[in-house]
């Protein structure tokens, strides 16, 4: 009858120390994917792992009316290369002089193809300006975007970043997301998800921006 006893209780010791494991291994577990969604990089600012957040001197800024993001302070953005639809390639350092309109999208993504008509009108009426908008295709191959530009008769200038690289060094989450850089290679402002580009009194603010 002991024996039964000790082997009741054993059994009982062992079934109790597997369950405090698990128990350990779970919180452990838990633990560390709460630390790592914790330390996923915000979006990189110049060399600079700060978002661009609105200050309150900054929420009197113009843009903030069609929901841009704005630095706070000064930073520079990413040099970068990229190879063009034509075969050339581009620098950062090419658009110096000029606002520069960056703007990350792909051909499976609504919104992005909701907002490139109105990219195009915008890019239309600030002929003449010297401002550039380069549409960087995100983890896509050369051929799917050809088709694409070519079935939509698009007229933006057409980039590919096939591996996603220059996207991770921009921070970029989720598409579209476009930045305004001026003509010093400075952040200007962000704007996360489509909107409507050939509003008059935004191209009017772009143009300022100049």
């Amino acid at each position: 009858m002991k024996k039964i006893s000790w082997v009741i209780a054993t059994i009982a010791l062992v079934l109790f120390a597997v369950s405090a494991v698990r128990l350990i291994s779970g919180r452990t577990s838990s633990s560390n994917h709460t630390s790592a969604e914790s330390e996923l990089p915000s979006v990189p600012i110049g060399s600079q792992a700060e978002a661009p957040s609105s200050s309150d001197e900054s929420m009197t800024h113009p843009l903030i009316r069609w929901g841009f993001d704005l630095p706070q302070g000064d930073f520079t953005a990413i040099d970068f290369e990229v190879e063009t639809l034509s075969g050339e390639y581009r620098r950062l350092e090419d658009y110096s002089g000029n606002l520069f309109i960056l703007n990350f999208w792909a051909t499976w993504c609504p919104p992005c193809r909701e907002e490139i008509p109105s990219m195009e009108r915008m890019m239309e009426e600030l002929g003449g300006s010297g401002i550039a908008l380069l549409a960087i295709s995100s983890m896509e191959e050369r051929g799917t975007v050809e088709a694409y530009v070519e079935e939509q008769s698009m007229t933006l200038s057409v980039a590919l970043d096939e591996s996603g690289e220059i996207g991770t060094l921009y921070g970029v989450q989720n598409i579209p997301t476009t930045y305004l850089i001026d003509g010093e290679g400075k952040f200007i402002a962000r704007k996360r998800g489509g909107m409507e580009w050939d509003d008059p009194e935004l191209i009017r603010q772009i143009l300022l921006l100049n």
